[in-house]
């Protein structure tokens, strides 16, 4: 199990969302998988993926998206197709200051995170998408 895998087991069995029995079995699949703890645990319905979010959120000190942060015109389309987008599970959301809001389906991508801040030129901002 992955550091961060270990603090979010930790965290669901503390919250008592999750117990011991669920999270060997959970442990289990997931050696014979290969899939990350949080996908594992959303397959099996022990978590829900809105639960998840923000759970994932709090844990890696990131915003979750909600609906009014979602753009009504498309962010960055110049610099990254939508077919990448989709693939990625990513969705721009806003360009700032700071760099670029990009909500994704998995902000422990850095593989993504990394293709979209060459892309667009600027630092990326992740947040968890719902």
């Amino acid at each position: 199990m992955t550091p961060f895998e270990a603090r979010l087991a930790e965290t669901l069995l503390a919250k008592g969302r999750l117990d011991v029995g669920a999270l060997d079995r959970a442990a289990r699949l997931r050696e014979g998988s290969g899939e990350r703890l949080d996908a594992i645990l959303t397959k099996l319905g022990l978590i829900a993926e809105r639960e998840l979010a923000a759970l994932l959120a709090d844990l890696l000190g990131l915003r979750v998206a909600g609906a009014d942060d979602y753009p009504d015109a498309p962010v960055v389309e110049e610099r990254v197709t939508r077919q990448f987008l989709r693939a990625a599970r990513v969705l721009p959301l806003a360009v700032s200051g700071e760099g670029l809001a990009l909500a994704m389906a998995d902000p422990l991508d850095t593989f993504v995170i990394e293709a979209v801040r060459l892309a667009c030129g600027m630092a990326v901002i992740p947040w968890v998408a719902v």
